[in-house]
């Protein structure tokens, strides 16, 4: 039965995932994907006799750091692979899937010039296919299928994406798609309504004004500083953010403290517990990459 071998392969890849930090492990039906989506999506892959499989989004909330510092410590020397993060989690998320599938290797990895483990889509076996955030095909919504899931609110104006309990403090990794069809029998495996945090539409105007002129300073500008040289990022920041007319950071707040107050104002407003909320050192690293970061983490 469809919906007993979705059940156990969804708690098999929890178990596998959980005690890594790896713990948003949320089924979807992949046409809820493309449904009421105000932007031309890319489909999600699927089968010659299955249009509307089963899909798996894999994310972290901040319980991946610690796992993700001790991983590093393990071997310090992953700090210089190209993105660590990433490829922490991508190994982990790859090696769950194999475990539960029963299969020893998945037939399209591969190792970048670093060495990080990394795919595009993955065909195992015919069975599933497997996408990473961190790879293209970058026109699949990892947000829309946040959304989808039921357990996130997404507000495509916005560009933010809640969860129920994380609110905006969670991170999606992967999306596993399962040749099981979305039939009644499944249904039981989500939601039987999507998360909605209820903003008003004072709340809404006020995100929108807030997020929209950040995106908007992401448009390639070509400005010079006054020797003439490329801005720095911090300076490149600060003159978009200025140029499209929000409030620029302080000079001793890093350019990136514009985005994390959108993410704290639309926390707070949805009621998140502070408990979820990354914490600086995370932050700081998930924006920069900066991996000074994870060296002085290391040596604490």
């Amino acid at each position: 039965m469809a919906s007993h071998t979705a059940s156990i392969t969804i708690a098999a890849l929890k178990n596998h995932l959980l005690p890594h930090g790896l713990d948003l492990v949320l089924p979807f039906a992949s046409h809820s994907y493309l449904v009421s989506s105000t932007q031309l999506l890319r489909p999600l892959p699927s089968f010659p006799r299955n249009d509307n499989p089963l899909g798996i989004l894999v994310g972290n909330s901040k319980a991946a750091w610690p796992q993700f510092l001790a991983w590093l410590g393990h071997d310090p020397s992953r700090i210089d692979l190209s993105d660590p993060f990433d490829t922490w989690a991508n190994t982990h998320i790859v090696d769950a899937v194999s475990a539960v599938l029963g299969l020893n290797q998945l037939p399209s990895m591969a190792s970048d010039a670093a060495g990080s483990r990394c795919c595009h889509v993955v065909h195992g076996d015919g069975a599933y296919h497997l996408l990473f955030s961190s790879m293209p095909p970058f026109d699949i919504s990892f947000q829309r299928c946040s959304a989808a899931t039921r357990e996130c609110y997404l507000d495509e104006t916005v560009h933010l994406a809640l969860h129920k309990e994380l609110g905006p403090w969670f991170g999606l990794r992967a999306i596993l798609v399962l040749d099981i069809p979305c039939d009644e029998s499944i249904v039981g495996l989500f939601p039987s309504e999507g998360y909605d945090p209820h903003y008003s539409h004072d709340q809404l105007k006020t995100l929108r004004s807030q997020t929209q002129p950040l995106f908007a300073s992401l448009v390639p500008k070509f400005d010079v500083n006054k020797e003439g040289d490329a801005p720095t990022s911090k300076e490149t920041e600060r003159i978009r953010l200025s140029q499209v007319k929000i409030s620029a950071p302080a000079k001793d707040e890093p350019w990136w403290a514009p985005w994390v107050a959108v993410r704290v104002m639309s926390g707070v407003m949805a009621g998140t517990k502070e408990e979820h909320t990354y914490a600086k050192e995370q932050m700081e690293y998930h924006y920069t990459k900066n991996k000074e970061i994870l060296r002085k983490a290391l040596e604490r």
